[in-house]
């Protein structure tokens, strides 16, 4: 007995034992660590999220052939779109009150813009094209289009259901993607068939501002757009195959990152930035930049995935929502906020994240090392989520 004892004390004085509390930083917009739950496809299918509200409703797709909407509510109940009057649907955002937004593709083989209610479902038949966004207010990002003529027009769809186009500035096309709260809408503009697509928003009065194109870059398009006007998309450089993630402050464009995967979908309020990144290790990951500053959630995800991910969609209170490539199914991140710890011991083969709550004042977390396949001992790390201290001891097994 006093063998073990000695061998696990040992371990923990020595620096091969990392116990390591991370974030906790009071400043900080984003949470300290996330919980994730998945939906995962069965064989033959695809999921992915494209938006998350603060309740973690998570709406997107499921594909088996056509894909259908697919909207999981915070609570686990999972809903599919569809309708034997359609081929296909697909849900692109989501506001506070779980209304939902995408397309619909009806008899005439076209998509148009489709908004989901809790059961109810409303199409724009009257125009072709589809609904990016909604606001918490139940106004609509949209875009119609023509495909006789190449063009696209930027619209916003009330909630009353009335219709405004939005104005063109002298563009030949326009997109409108995505709309906050405050009214503000971003998308694109084209000043002729063979333009490029550039940046812009429209003020929450309804002008067209341009937006800076990041340099060296010949298109860009923000996809989402918070409270401020500040709004997060991608770039792109055709000639050399680059795309960067990028960040705008108002009208000024800063490169996140840049590489042949570094993508920037969504922004929240407090401007935490969500999207994916190729890291070093060849994987793909759900990424998110606070300032310049990037991190891959995974890192801070109590069951973290180790398949390709990527984040597309972030609300104002740290839910994110996304998919993965090898398993194709969909994930949601709920945050938290309070102690994250890594626990790693490689002579004991531990390699562990544990979340602690910021409810729990104090809490004690078991791990069990083991030797040849038996039980050499427990690590107990107990966290001070007040303090945002670890403490570590070490007790051998219990004995038969």
């Amino acid at each position: 007995m006093g063998r073990v004892r000695s061998v696990l004390v040992a371990v923990v004085a020595v620096p091969a034992i990392l116990v390591t509390p991370t974030r906790g930083d009071a400043s900080s917009t984003q949470p300290d660590f996330w919980t994730r739950s998945d939906v995962r496809a069965t064989a033959n299918q695809y999921t992915g999220f494209f938006g998350v509200n603060d309740r973690g409703d998570a709406v997107g797709f499921v594909s088996n052939g056509p894909a259908y909407g697919l909207i999981r509510y915070g609570n686990g109940t999972t809903v599919t779109l569809s309708n034997p009057s359609w081929s296909g649907s697909q849900l692109t955002d989501v506001n506070a009150s779980a209304v939902a937004v995408g397309y619909a593709i009806l008899a005439d083989n076209q998509m148009h813009p489709m908004i989901y209610d809790h059961g109810a479902t409303s199409v724009v038949d009257t125009l072709v094209g589809v609904a990016y966004g909604i606001n918490d207010n139940g106004a609509t990002a949209l875009t119609a289009f023509d495909y006789a003529t190449s063009v696209s027009r930027a619209w916003v769809r009330n909630a009353d259901g009335a219709l405004h186009e939005l104005g063109d500035g002298g563009n030949l096309t326009t997109e409108a993607v995505g709309i906050s709260n405050s009214g503000w809408v971003v998308g694109a503009t084209q000043a002729s068939g063979s333009a490029p697509g550039l940046p812009a928003r429209w003020t929450p009065s309804g002008a067209l501002q341009g937006m800076d194109l990041p340099a060296g870059y010949d298109q860009a398009v923000p996809l989402r757009v918070n409270d401020n006007g500040d709004s997060a998309g991608i770039a792109l450089d055709t000639a050399a195959s680059r795309v960067a993630a990028v960040r705008w402050n108002g009208t000024h464009a800063t490169v996140l990152e840049s590489g042949l995967a570094a993508l920037a979908y969504d922004i929240n309020n407090q401007g935490l930035v969500a999207g994916g990144m190729a890291s070093v290790d060849g994987k793909l990951h759900g990424a998110l930049w606070q300032g310049s500053k990037l991190t891959y959630i995974d890192e801070y995800t109590t069951t973290p995935t180790k398949e390709d991910h990527f984040l597309y969609a972030l609300s104002n209170d740290g839910h994110a929502a996304g998919d993965n490539f090898v398993q194709t199914g969909a994930s949601v991140y709920q945050p938290h906020n309070g102690l994250f710890l890594h626990v790693k011991i490689p002579a004991l083969g531990i390699d562990r994240s544990v979340g602690v709550d910021e409810s729990l004042v104090r809490a004690r977390v078991e791990l069990t090392a083991f030797a040849e396949g038996k039980p050499l001992g427990y690590l107990h790390v107990a966290a001070s989520v007040r303090n945002k201290q670890a403490f570590v001891d070490a007790t051998p097994p219990a004995q038969p």
